[in-house]
């Protein structure tokens, strides 16, 4: 909860104390993933194996794409 916390703190600082001339954009497109996807299925099987005390073990990755959503706000040489 402090950690929490601190971020919100970092955050609002950042904004209140920072003059800024920004612009909101927003991305939408489609990725194709490249990835491996026996190497992400054994990955996925480590971690089931390793960590038992969950309620219901991950899936199987069956595809990398899809679609992809988002929104930035974008000050000088940062994005957000």
């Amino acid at each position: 909860m402090k950690f929490l916390k601190t971020n919100y703190f970092i955050f609002f600082l950042l904004v209140l104390t920072t003059r800024a001339n920004a612009q909101l954009n927003t991305l939408a497109g489609y990725v194709y993933g490249y990835s491996d996807i026996g190497v992400l299925n054994s990955i996925i099987d480590t971690f089931n194996a390793q960590t038992p005390k969950r309620s219901a073990d991950m899936s199987h990755i069956s595809s990398t794409h899809g679609m992809e959503l988002g929104l930035r706000y974008r000050f000088p040489h940062v994005g957000l």
